[in-house]
């Protein structure tokens, strides 16, 4: 119990603001670059790759709601920490990774993509928040 304390206990979302701050704005630049790359069209969102439920969304809405919800996050990880907007960028974050996962595992796409974003993302953004709820609510 002392180490998932240690991960999202009390004070663990001050304690590692810095690497989610540098996650999220590493996050936002991705999908704008995502965002440039749909908008012109370059044909690099295909349905082999992220599923059939992803690929009926438009790339232009999955790099919105990464855009936005780095950006809700970032806002909030800056000091003093805003524990509402890191949950609700969290959580947007959350939502958006179990979308691609559940698109790529489940609706013919990679099963590295879906790997990516369930193992790496997924987990990441689910400690974050259960950081950020674990104090908001005390």
């Amino acid at each position: 119990m002392q180490k998932i304390d240690a991960i999202i206990g009390p004070h663990s979302l001050e304690r590692y603001a810095p690497m989610f701050m540098v996650m999220q704005g590493l996050l936002f630049i991705i999908g704008c670059i995502y965002w440039i790359d749909a908008a012109h069209g370059s044909g690099s969102f295909h349905e082999s790759t992220w599923g059939s439920f992803a690929y009926n969304l438009s790339a232009e809405f999955w790099a919105m709601l990464n855009m936005g919800a780095a950006t809700l996050t970032l806002i909030g990880l800056i000091n003093p920490i805003h524990r509402k907007m890191v949950t609700i960028g969290g959580l947007l974050h959350c939502m958006q990774h179990v979308g691609l996962s559940a698109s790529a595992f489940f609706t013919g796409g990679d099963l590295g993509v879906g790997l990516y974003a369930s193992v790496f993302f997924l987990t990441m953004h689910m400690i974050m928040t259960a950081g950020a709820i674990s104090e908001w609510t005390q």
